[in-house]
């Protein structure tokens, strides 16, 4: 008798993206980072001081208390700066290429926070 998986909900899918199995694994997440997206995460956690930041996969989301997701910001290295959006299974995707000013990100804050 085959067994049936049964199928996430959004929400499920969505809080699925955001947790870690272990404490271990999110240590391992933030130590895979790059100074440069160091200093992007400290960025991110300066302009959102109601929300947590989550680091999976190079990954940063936006969370609220409830550890659901918000929002997804993602950083490369690169010369020129690049700031693009996208849509991520319901989910705002913020792409940074290059650090950018504070001021975008702010930009960005307040748009997820007013949602």
């Amino acid at each position: 008798m085959p067994s049936r998986l049964r199928q996430l909900t959004a929400i499920e899918r969505q809080k699925a993206k955001v947790l870690y199995t272990t404490d271990a694994d999110r240590i391992k997440e933030l130590n895979l980072l790059s100074p440069t997206e160091g200093k992007f995460l400290r960025i991110l956690q300066h302009e959102f001081i109601s929300a947590d930041i989550v680091v999976k996969q190079k990954r940063f989301f936006v969370v609220d208390k409830d550890q659901f997701p918000l929002a997804i910001f993602e950083y490369r290295d690169g010369l020129q700066t690049l700031r693009a959006t996208d849509v991520d299974d319901g989910l705002p995707v913020f792409i940074y290429k290059n650090l950018p000013p504070s001021s975008s990100i702010k930009e960005d804050a307040e748009f997820i926070l007013a949602r």
